[in-house]
């Protein structure tokens, strides 16, 4: 066999070993599409911003109320009001009446025009995600928080930043114009099931302080925005 001939096996073969290195790399490899929306998107009520009521109450807007709450200004509870996070509208009073907290600055419709999409990649135990934010609070201090909730037996949900626990890995800022990208990696979120739902949350910090998870205030201090849900 001549050496040319023996050069081309070679290369075949390793050709051969990289095709199949490849391959595998992409087998290990999930990539999850992203589409992060309010909660009125997943057909339930604003559960961390209020309309403003009178007689110093606030109230959720639900679906059925949207369309006559869109010019309302929206406020925060107050910091002695019990914050019942509520999105399967299960306690006797879903949306309030609450005591009033501090404005917001922002109606409804503003808040709403937040929309954002992008990658939840998953390789070897190590998440990343690239996603491009629009319509959010210009200039505002934001954080992106994992979220982890069980269905059943009970009803139970529990929220840490993504990468450092003191959340010093997940601020940003959004730009003039309420743009934002994130493109940052931590460890991988557990898949969603039947039972268990996880999901990534963008939270605004209209006082453009952050919160660590053991001291996490929403509806009073800090709001969820937007979410993701890794599908099941």
């Amino acid at each position: 066999m001549s050496a040319l001939k023996i050069r081309i096996i070679r290369l075949i073969i390793v050709l051969g070993l990289l095709l199949s290195f490849s391959i595998a790399t992409a087998q290990n490899r999930t990539v999850v599409e992203l589409k992060f929306g309010t909660f009125l998107d997943e057909g339930t009520a604003e559960q961390d911003v209020f309309v403003m009521g009178v007689e110093g109450l606030a109230f959720r807007v639900s679906p059925h109320a949207l369309a006559n709450s869109l010019d309302d200004p929206l406020c925060g509870l107050a910091h002695t009001a019990e914050f019942v996070y509520d999105p399967y509208m299960l306690s006797p009073n879903p949306v309030g009446p609450y005591d009033i907290g501090v404005p917001l600055d922002l109606t409804l419709e503003e808040w709403l025009a937040a929309s954002g999409e992008g990658t939840y990649t998953v390789e070897e135990g190590q998440a990343a995600i690239d996603v491009k934010f629009t319509g959010l609070v210009p200039d505002g201090a934001y954080s992106l928080w994992c979220s982890t909730t069980t269905l059943t037996p009970d009803f139970d949900v529990t929220y840490q930043p993504c990468g450092a626990p003191n959340s010093s890995e997940s601020v940003f800022t959004a730009d003039e114009h309420g743009q934002l990208s994130i493109q940052m990696a931590f460890p991988e979120m557990p898949p969603s099931t039947e039972t268990q739902v996880s999901a990534l949350a963008l939270v605004w910090h209209p006082f453009s302080q952050t919160y660590d998870a053991d001291s996490v205030s929403f509806g009073t201090l800090m709001f969820r925005q937007l979410h993701a849900v890794l599908g099941v």
